[in-house]
């Protein structure tokens, strides 16, 4: 007789399948030190590579700038303002020989040159030995009739004061051709302030508005006479 007490304990048509458990104490696998140093080699390799771009760029964008600056330079030498030195004793005593100018060249384009401006002017069209560039100072403005007598300047017949020439500094004649002058649409007169030692309309004539090259804006050196020569 089969004991009541017993306990059929397993299940009939049931395989029952044990999990293997991790062993705990197992080390995990450790990369080798090959491995550590290929990816070592290769982040240095990127950080080389990154450093030859952004070198790179930065010299792109150095350069970049320079041919900006170098555009805008040429355009504003060309266009707009130009550096010019003085030769010779024609302006003394308002400019010396050896003053540097800044000489803008926007006003010429517009018309807005005035009497007493002090202009630069290309003299090609005059058959002289004379430096081809000089700097004068304006005098008779278009339509108008200058005419000099007397060591003197006259405007439509009114004395012309003129307050930056040395005292007692006579206009005296080179040219009688040029003595009394009725100024055409686009001429100028213009005179060197040191009228001895001058060559200017008393000697070649009206300036057309083309040969005029710019009008002197600032004097920048010598620096104890920086400013605007009047």
């Amino acid at each position: 007789m089969t004991p009541q007490n017993e306990l059929n304990t397993q299940h009939p048509g049931i395989d029952v399948e044990e999990t293997e458990k991790p062993d705990l104490d197992r080390p995990e696998p450790q990369p080798s030190p090959d491995h550590e140093s290929r990816e070592e080699d290769r982040a240095i390799d990127r950080d080389k590579s990154q450093r030859k771009v952004d070198l790179l760029t930065e010299i792109l964008d150095y350069a970049k700038t320079f041919l900006i600056v170098l555009v805008l330079a040429l355009l504003l030498t060309q266009f707009v303002i130009q550096r010019n030195t003085v030769k010779g004793q024609s302006m003394v005593p308002t400019l010396q020989d050896g003053d540097e100018l800044l000489v803008e060249k926007v006003s010429r384009y517009f018309g807005a040159i005035n009497r007493f401006d002090i202009i630069t002017v290309d003299t090609h069209w005059v058959e002289t030995d004379h430096p081809n560039r000089v700097i004068k100072r304006v005098i008779g403005l278009p339509g108008e009739t200058i005419e000099l007598k007397e060591g003197e300047v006259y405007i439509d017949g009114q004395k012309l004061d003129q307050p930056f020439l040395a005292p007692e500094l006579l206009t005296v004649s080179r040219d009688p051709r040029f003595n009394k002058v009725k100024l055409g649409e686009n001429q100028y007169y213009v005179l060197g302030d040191n009228r001895n030692n001058s060559t200017d309309s008393r000697y070649y004539g009206p300036v057309p508005q083309s040969a005029i090259l710019g009008k002197l804006l600032v004097r920048f050196y010598p620096f104890a006479s920086i400013g605007v020569p009047q």
